[in-house]
């Protein structure tokens, strides 16, 4: 049985480090050109400015997964208080029967308490999301491109 609860940044990222490896084994694209290499300074300046959430996921206490929320409003919505999807994992061996729905509710409902309006949320599209996303109400809002440019 999984649980989900609120932690702050801090305290669970040296677990959520220990998650990263296959986390990014998973979903990077370009994992052989460009190594993981998070901006922690910035991650904690985040924290302290309380526009960093991190919603996870626990197995018997042991970490399994991280939905990590940036809050804030957007240039061109100024006065809607939007979340939006920094990177979210559950551990394959979590993924069974509808607790990875339960993750996403659970987050959803977390953003909502803090008076958010509207939620983000980006994925890779080898991982055939949309149908979990659409049936919790989610709708395509944009799509999003990346080229290489540079090494």
């Amino acid at each position: 049985m999984l649980t989900f609860q609120v932690e702050p940044w801090s305290q669970c990222l040296p677990e959520m480090m220990g998650l990263w490896p296959a986390h990014w084994a998973e979903v990077a694209a370009d994992r052989d050109k460009f190594n993981l290499d998070p901006d922690l300074d910035r991650y904690a300046e985040m924290e302290w400015r309380g526009i960093l959430h991190v919603v996870t996921a626990r197995k018997r206490g042991e970490l399994v997964g991280y939905y990590v929320w940036i809050v804030g409003t957007l240039l061109h919505h100024r006065t809607i208080l939007t979340a939006m999807s920094d990177m979210y994992w559950l551990r394959p061996d979590c993924r069974k029967g509808f607790s990875g729905i339960r993750f996403i509710r659970f987050s959803e409902a977390y953003a909502k308490s803090l008076g958010v309006k509207k939620l983000f949320a980006t994925f890779q599209p080898w991982l055939s999301l949309e149908g979990i996303y659409q049936r919790l109400g989610w709708i395509q809002a944009e799509r999003v491109y990346c080229k290489i440019i540079g090494s």
